[in-house]
C-alpha cells in the first residue's frame, strides 16, 4: 500500500470539494453567505467543534469495540490512531483508503486482513441502518420515500439474520468454491464470513446501532447550533432527518464522502423546510466542513504525524 497515492488522491478530491463549494457559494449569494457566516459568535463555533469532536470520540469507541468483538487486542491509544488514519483516507475514491486501517493491524500485529477488513464493511453497514432509523421517524416531515425507506431497512435486517445463520451459510461457501478456479477463494471467504457472523450477532449489533445512533446525535449538534445562531424555526428531529437522508443519499452515490451528493441534499431539504436559499448553503457547507472535514485533516495530521511508527518502509515494503 503506497502512502503516497493514497495522500495525493485525498488531496485531489480535497481540492474538487472545494471548487464544488465555491460553486455552492456563488450559487447561493457570496455576500449573504458573508453575512450570514460573520452573523455567528466564535463560542458557538467552538461549540460546534466540540460536538464535531465528541462525534468522532464515539466513532472511535465504535471502533475499538468492534474489533475486541474479533479478539483483535491492542493498547487504546493505538486503536485510536489506527481509526483516525482510516478517518483521514476516508474521502478516497471508493473509500478504499480506509482498508489502510486492516493493512496497520497486519503490518504491526499480523492480524489476517481477512479478519479485519469485515469491520469496516460492517461499520459502514451499521451506520446505513442507523441512518435508515432516523429517516423513517422522520417521515412524517418530508414523507417522500417513506416506503422505499422501510423496504430498504427491511431487506438488510433480512440480510443479517440470514448471514447470522453459520448453518446455512458456511455449507454455501464451501459449495460456491468447490467448482474449478472458485476454490483458490474458500479460504478466504471463510474468514470473511466468520468475522463478519461475530459482528452481526445480536449483541454487538445493538451496541453499534446505540453507539452510530449516539455519533449521529452529537454530528447534528453543530447545524442546530447555527440554525438557533440564525434564529430559525427548525427541530432538532427535523435537523437529524435532513442530514441523516443526506448522508445516506451521498453513500448511496458512491462519491467519496458523499461529495456533491449529501451537501445538495441537505441544502435543497432544507429549503424545503422554508430556509432561505443563502441560509441554507451557509449552514450547510459550514456544518459539512466542521463534521466531516475536520475529521478528514485531523486523520491526515495523525497519518503526517505517526506514518513512521505505522507505516515504516521495510524491505518487502513500499508504504
Amino acid at each position: 500500500m503506497k502512502l503516497a497515492n493514497l495522500i495525493s488522491k485525498a488531496i485531489i478530491m480535497f481540492s474538487v470539494c472545494m471548487v464544488l463549494y465555491l460553486m455552492f457559494i456563488f450559487w447561493g449569494d457570496y455576500q449573504s453567505i458573508k453575512n450570514i457566516i460573520c452573523q455567528i459568535h466564535f463560542h458557538e463555533y467552538f461549540l460546534a467543534i466540540l460536538a464535531s469532536l465528541c462525534g468522532i470520540l464515539i466513532r472511535i469507541i465504535k471502533w475499538d469495540f468492534m474489533i475486541k468483538q474479533l479478539e483483535i487486542r491492542i493498547p487504546k491509544t493505538e486503536s485510536s490512531h489506527v481509526f483516525l488514519f482510516g478517518l483521514g483516507f476516508s474521502i478516497t475514491p471508493g473509500r478504499i483508503g480506509e482498508l489502510i486501517k486492516s493493512y496497520i493491524l497486519f503490518r504491526k500485529h499480523n492480524v489476517d486482513v481477512r479478519v479485519s477488513a469485515p469491520v469496516i464493511v460492517v461499520d459502514h453497514l451499521t451506520n446505513f441502518i442507523s441512518l435508515s432509523l432516523i429517516v423513517t421517524s422522520g417521515i412524517g416531515y418530508i414523507a417522500l420515500g417513506a416506503k422505499s425507506a422501510s423496504i430498504i431497512i427491511g431487506v438488510f435486517l433480512l440480510s443479517i439474520f440470514v448471514l447470522q445463520k453459520k448453518t446455512l451459510i458456511m455449507p454455501l461457501i464451501k459449495k460456491i468454491t468447490s467448482v474449478g478456479k472458485l476454490t483458490k477463494f474458500q479460504l478466504t471467504l471463510s474468514k470473511l464470513y466468520r468475522s463478519s457472523h461475530s459482528l452481526l450477532r445480536v449483541w454487538p449489533l445493538i451496541v453499534t446501532i446505540v453507539l452510530t445512533l449516539i455519533g449521529c446525535i452529537f454530528e447534528a449538534v453543530p447545524l442546530w447550533i447555527f440554525i438557533k445562531a440564525l434564529d430559525l424555526s427548525l427541530s432538532y428531529r427535523d435537523i437529524l432527518f435532513v442530514l441523516s437522508t443526506g448522508t445516506i443519499a451521498g453513500t448511496l452515490s458512491m462519491f467519496p464522502g458523499g461529495i456533491g451528493v449529501a451537501d445538495t441534499s441537505v441544502i435543497g431539504l432544507l429549503m424545503q423546510l422554508d430556509i432561505p436559499k443563502s441560509m441554507a448553503v451557509s449552514i450547510s457547507l459550514l456544518e459539512r466542513l466542521i463534521v466531516v472535514w475536520l475529521g478528514v485533516l485531523i486523520g491526515l495530521i495523525t497519518v503526517i504525524s505517526l506514518k513512521s511508527r505505522y507505516l515504516a518502509s521495510n524491505n518487502n515494503d513500499n508504504s
